[in-house]
């Protein structure tokens, strides 16, 4: 595992500060977080168990939240598959 300063020499000054910000908003993926820094999602979850032991409370809301926020987005890609299989359905009906 890294250190922040070691972070922040592989990826530029300030580059830990920014991946703490990052991974405090439940709205940005691992996946966008780790585009940013060239790394994979499986190490941003890593850095993110790491920051955890000093953020506290904190961290573990963020990934609730962003947990959350996942599942309503699948819930969403769910629906308008849904809603586009019946208005297809709907389209071969009416052409019957």
């Amino acid at each position: 595992m890294t250190s922040p300063a070691r972070f922040d020499g592989i990826h530029g000054k300030g580059a830990f500060a920014r991946l703490r910000s990052m991974l405090a908003d439940p709205l940005v993926a691992y996946e966008d977080i780790g585009s940013k820094f060239g790394v994979t999602r499986q190490y941003i979850a890593q850095l993110e168990n790491l920051t955890a032991e000093s953020a506290g409370i904190a961290t573990l809301c963020s990934r609730y939240l962003r947990t959350m926020k996942r599942a309503e987005r699948r819930g969403e890609i769910k629906r308008e598959h849904e809603n586009r299989s019946a208005r297809a359905d709907e389209k071969k009906r009416r052409k019957s």
